[in-house]
């Protein structure tokens, strides 16, 4: 019989770990959509993936 119990808090304990370890990972704030484009354009131009007219156009659309 004390076996049964040991057995059976020892699965409720990893339960319990499993789900908090999958819940621990939604608790990330969502990213807000407003400075992320541009954040993006700056990486990509310092990156050297864009030109620097591309960025000077891409961010004026940006702003509109």
């Amino acid at each position: 019989m004390e076996l049964k119990i040991m057995c059976f808090i020892i699965t409720l304990a990893v339960i319990l770990m499993a789900v908090w370890f999958f819940k621990r990972g939604e608790t990330n704030p969502p990213r807000s959509s407003g400075g992320d484009s541009l954040d993006t354009l700056k990486e990509r131009l310092a990156k050297g993936e864009i030109s620097e007219e591309t960025y000077d156009r891409l961010k004026q659309k940006l702003h509109e």
